[in-house]
């Protein structure tokens, strides 16, 4: 796992562009106009860019979501009017593994009347957003998302993160635990950001390599293919690299343990006995709001979605 402090400032670039056509015998402009003109101009493109910033993105994911409701309406009423009941969907890619997730099929026909299509019968028109994501949906739930087409065919994460402080007060230096918690059978999380106030100072001491600094714990729930319907966990201190403000983590699944009678759990993490990890800490001093963005470092492991449910305290 990495963790990484990156700050994001809003910025804008503006052009003005000015042209002045004069007819034949017309007077021309005297240079205090010209300048009051450019003044003018210059004011009005400054409110126009102000107002227009962000809108290209905020307006697609609006319009994205606004999409999705309407195909899971549309989808819905398709699996209502479907005998044998079915979903508008498409087969499942060739390796990927059935987590319950489809793509949808805009031209998928009612299996009792196939002169009734998805589109338009159903839904009105294909999407434009369409072409730019995949729209999938969760077979249990009929739920609709969308999805980079290179993407797993796992429903989205639906993992949750608490944070917890040991001293709130406003000049106080407290020990911060991260509780991450994330579903299995969901995709796993690449990179999660969170919130940070103004004045928090984010850093961290260089020290000798190999210097023991902390320990990461790591539990599997009941859910673990390893030892279904025991609890699995695992220790690994967290040393220092000698670089500053990284550290770094080798767990060995060899030593893991089960809830019930302490006995070793052998190669766990689809077969991987040890897996490194590395936590990276930018010092800075957040004199603004911004944000702190976890990576999760998943070297060594093959598949999109976590296998168990997993809790990681930090």
């Amino acid at each position: 796992m990495r963790v990484k402090l990156r700050l994001r400032a809003g910025a804008g670039q503006m052009r003005i562009g000015f042209s002045r056509f004069l007819k034949r015998g017309t007077r021309g402009f005297t240079l205090v106009e010209l300048l009051a003109v450019m003044a003018i101009i210059g004011i009005l493109s400054g409110m126009v860019a102000g107002a227009v910033t962000g809108l290209g993105t905020s307006g697609l994911n609006a319009q994205i979501v606004s999409d999705t409701k309407v195909i899971e309406t549309a989808a819905d009423r398709f699996l209502n009017a479907s005998f044998p009941e079915t979903y508008p969907v498409e087969s499942l890619p060739e390796g990927e593994e059935d987590l319950g997730v489809r793509g949808i099929d805009f031209d998928a026909r009612l299996p009792q009347d196939p002169s009734k299509h998805f589109t338009p019968d159903f839904l009105k028109d294909i999407p434009d957003s369409a072409a730019l994501v995949n729209y999938r949906i969760e077979l249990t739930n009929g739920r609709i998302f969308p999805a980079d087409d290179a993407a797993a065919f796992a429903p989205p994460a639906n993992s949750r993160l608490d944070i917890n402080l040991s001293d709130r007060t406003p000049l106080g230096n407290p020990d911060v635990l991260f509780r991450l918690k994330m579903s299995a059978s969901r995709a796993a999380i690449e990179t999660l950001q969170t919130h940070i106030p103004a004045g928090v100072i984010f850093g961290g001491q260089t020290l000798a390599a190999g210097a023991v600094v902390g320990t990461l714990e790591i539990t599997f729930a009941v859910d673990n293919p390893w030892r279904s319907g025991h609890e699995i966990s695992v220790d690994a201190d967290v040393v220092a690299t000698g670089r500053a403000h990284e550290w770094e983590i080798v767990p060995d699944y060899t030593s893991a343990t089960s809830d019930a009678d302490n006995s070793p759990v052998t190669g766990i993490k689809e077969g991987v006995t040890t897996l490194t990890h590395t936590i990276k800490i930018e010092s800075a001093n957040v004199d603004i709001p911004g944000t702190l963005t976890l990576k999760m470092d998943r070297t060594g492991i093959s598949k999109a979605h976590n296998e168990t449910t997993e809790t990681w305290d930090l």
